[in-house]
């Protein structure tokens, strides 16, 4: 049976990386995460910076240095606090080692990792010991959290030995210690991110290092390589290695957060631990999006930024690295015009929730919440059950989005609030929401835009060119004059298709009245199917209009209005203006009222969030 490249990795960190440390606090273990540089626990070497230890391994012993290590407990503690971590560096005239491929990212969920470190269970004298355990999760808060690690024994010497992530094969962790001992309860491990707290330089020495070490390939990469995972940033693990080492080149800085915030807009949240080389903004970029494939990765921009700001040797080469990752994808337009651009202004942000319908009467719906950027990219925030009742949904969503505002109120970008929902659940009166009691006053559409989008033909590609076409007759002149009336008269669904389908380039309609409270609905539910992406009403009730045969329809003076009030408005304005009008409504000093209670569903077919599979009715 052939070996899978994990059990050949797991061999190479055993036999190559794998140190017994001996003349520290006590006996245990550590590896090369660097060219002479060994990472282990710090109750394992002690505390001490600068005091000397012994390092062993195949047939090699050498001293080496403390150069960190974390402080000692009180007297009192039964085992050493966060983190935990001590840097060895080997003393002058070390033989060459192999070193580990090192990652700061969490493992999956219930994922099997192999802890391997030292033990004198069996011989009485130590010897490399692997322990496949599960993962457990994280402890505590964060930042201060060790991973679980579940369902294996961890003796006594394993201690500061590495944690290899066999769902990636790369070490994530340090295995701390024990649960308990002559047991399978398995234990807890320090992840590798903990090392952005031990000092700055000599952080940036190691992972420099380290990233300079596995730029050019070793047979550690080559099995990776082999196992072909996908990585979330967009590149494949050959360019990913390139672009580290890229990064290990370039002159020390302290602007990473501004680089994070120009590349990747609002987060959802900011990073727990400080971003303190070039290397954390590009790893962190990489786990926090999931760009589809239509998007420029994050890190593609990223490099793309610094070659542009950059100059000499440094910046070309980060200039051509990105070119060929886009070539590769193609997308070297993107790059080329990034390139080529002054700074990025700040960004459109979209919390975009969607309450798809999971049941055949409709009666219930999934909610998922995205942040999406102007740039395409997008993150997902939330994911809920499969089968939530409508109310349940909406006032989960009123949770989420008090917490994801308080988050965008620190950022100069702006915020844009997008709900995807069916017909049925377009008449909440989400922009009327009043989400913070201190300010009983504001309401959500008056403070942000907030417009309706139709979950329905997200997911209907046979109107997918209609929609398109109407959204691209907008694009070259202000909305306003474009707008078609719609009055309360009786009509049927066949009559408002013969109107609207008999002009492809129709593409926003103002309805007289709530299609709620209105015969209106019909042309809503037509406009909709046809692939209509602007359409504006007011909430306000129409049920028995004389209309035309009796009397003029109540709601012309708004149709008139509405479209008045648009005549100089570009359609990527239009939420805006149409927050704007809320708020004139309501002044007293201003005449135009049309913006009372207006709601406006304002579709881009061109602006997503990643598909998704659409659940399954139950």
């Amino acid at each position: 049976m052939a070996r899978l490249p994990t059990d050949n990795i797991a061999d190479i960190l055993r036999d190559e990386c794998l140190v017994l440390i001996e003349g520290g606090h006590t006996i245990g273990s550590g590896f090369f995460a660097a060219p002479g540089f060994v990472l282990s626990n710090a109750h394992v070497t002690g505390a001490e910076v600068g005091h000397k230890v012994s390092i062993s391994w195949q047939h090699h012993r050498v001293t080496g240095t403390v150069r960190w290590a974390s402080p000692p407990p009180p007297a009192n503690a039964r085992t050493w606090p966060y983190p935990d971590l001590s840097v060895v560096e080997l003393d002058k005239g070390a033989p060459q080692h192999t070193c580990a491929l090192l990652e700061q990212s969490e493992p999956p969920g219930s994922s099997d990792l192999l802890a391997i470190g030292h033990s004198v269970i069996y011989q009485g004298v130590p010897e490399a010991n692997p322990a496949l355990v599960r993962y457990g999760g994280k402890t505590g808060h964060p930042p201060e959290q060790f991973f679980v690690l579940n369902g294996n024994e961890l003796p006594e010497g394993m201690s500061g030995g590495p944690v290899l992530a066999l769902a990636t094969g790369a070490v994530c962790a340090i295995t701390k210690i024990q649960r308990l001992k002559n047991t399978t309860m398995g234990g807890r491990a320090v992840p590798l991110r903990a090392l952005r707290g031990i000092d700055a330089s000599l952080y940036r020495c190691i992972w420099r290092a380290h990233d300079r070490y596995h730029a050019t390939g070793s047979r550690w990469l080559e099995l990776i390589d082999s196992m072909r995972l996908p990585l979330t940033s967009g590149l494949d693990h050959r360019e990913e290695r390139q672009l580290r080492g890229l990064l290990a080149e370039l002159p020390s800085s302290d602007d990473h957060g501004g680089r994070w915030r120009s590349v990747a807009g609002l987060l959802p949240l900011d990073p727990q631990t400080p971003l303190i080389d070039y290397r954390d903004v590009a790893e962190e970029l990489g786990q926090l999006y999931r760009q589809n494939e239509r998007s420029l990765p994050l890190a593609v921009a990223y490099a793309a930024d610094l070659a542009r700001d950059g100059a000499g040797a440094h910046a070309d080469a980060l200039s051509d690295w990105a070119l060929a990752v886009s070539r590769r994808r193609g997308q070297a337009g993107a790059t080329t015009a990034r390139l080529a651009a002054a700074p990025a202004a700040p960004q459109i942000v979209s919390l975009m929730a969607e309450l798809t319908p999971t049941s055949p009467q409709r009666k219930r719906v999934r909610l998922s919440v995205w942040q999406h950027l102007s740039s395409g990219d997008s993150v997902q925030v939330y994911l809920g059950p499969t089968s939530l009742r409508p109310e349940s949904a909406w006032r989960k969503l009123k949770d989420l989005l008090v917490a994801e505002l308080r988050v965008a109120g620190r950022s100069q970008d702006a915020v844009r609030i997008e709900i995807f929902a069916p017909v049925e659940l377009m008449d909440e009166h989400v922009g009327g929401w009043r989400l913070w009691p201190e300010h009983q006053w504001t309401e959500l559409g008056r403070d942000y835009p907030v417009v309706l989008r139709n979950v329905d033909r997200r997911y209907d590609g046979r109107i997918e060119g209609r929609w398109q076409a109407r959204w691209n007759s907008l694009a070259g002149a202000p909305v306003g004059g474009a707008v078609k009336p719609i009055v309360c008269e009786q009509r049927t669904h066949e009559a408002h298709s013969g109107r609207i389908e008999a002009d492809p380039q129709l593409g926003a309609l103002a309805l007289a009245a709530s299609p709620f409270e209105s015969p209106t609905r019909t042309a809503l539910e037509v406009a909709l199917a046809a692939g209509v992406p602007v359409v504006l009403w007011q909430r306000r009730a129409c049920r028995h209009c004389v209309a035309p045969d009796n009397a003029a329809c109540p709601g012309a003076d708004f149709v008139r209005d509405i479209a008045q009030q648009l005549a100089q408005t570009p359609l990527d304005e239009l939420p805006e203006r149409v927050r704007t009008l809320r708020n004139n409504a309501l002044d007293p000093d201003n005449p135009v009222k049309c913006g009372k209670d207006l709601v406006l569903l304002w579709d881009d077919p061109y602006r997503q969030p990643p598909p998704m599979k659409r659940p399954a009715s139950r």
